[in-house]
């Protein structure tokens, strides 16, 4: 999978569903963007995931469709290999995940956002 380190592309990508991504737009910043790796989809459909190594347990976030999601998510387990982690995912993503983790504790998030 291509990693991304242009800034405005990875936000191109994050708009598309940007109530979800309002953590990850957050990392494209100085000071975070450097602890951040950005996996993107081969077939440049709009599905995005953030490996963030800046604290002590690293932190997924990912956004788009969980069938353009699956490879991305095997890289980053295959390259990266992870003990743990600390995923912000939608409940079909949490499936593919569980393919690779157990789950210690979940919760529910809830995001608001205009409705301009």
């Amino acid at each position: 999978m291509p990693r991304l380190t242009d800034r405005r592309r990875i936000r191109a990508i994050l708009e598309t569903d940007r109530p979800w991504s309002v953590y990850a737009l957050a990392d494209l910043e100085p000071g975070f963007f450097e602890h951040a790796q950005w996996f993107c989809a081969a077939d440049n459909k709009p599905a995005l995931a953030l490996f963030f190594a800046g604290f002590a347990m690293p932190v997924l976030i990912t956004v788009g469709e969980s069938g353009a999601l699956q490879p991305i998510l095997n890289e980053i387990v295959a390259e990266l290999n992870p003990a743990d982690l600390y995923a912000v995912v939608r409940p079909e993503v949490m499936t593919l995940l569980l393919k690779h983790y157990r789950v210690v504790e979940e919760w529910e998030m809830q995001r608001m956002g205009s409705r301009s």
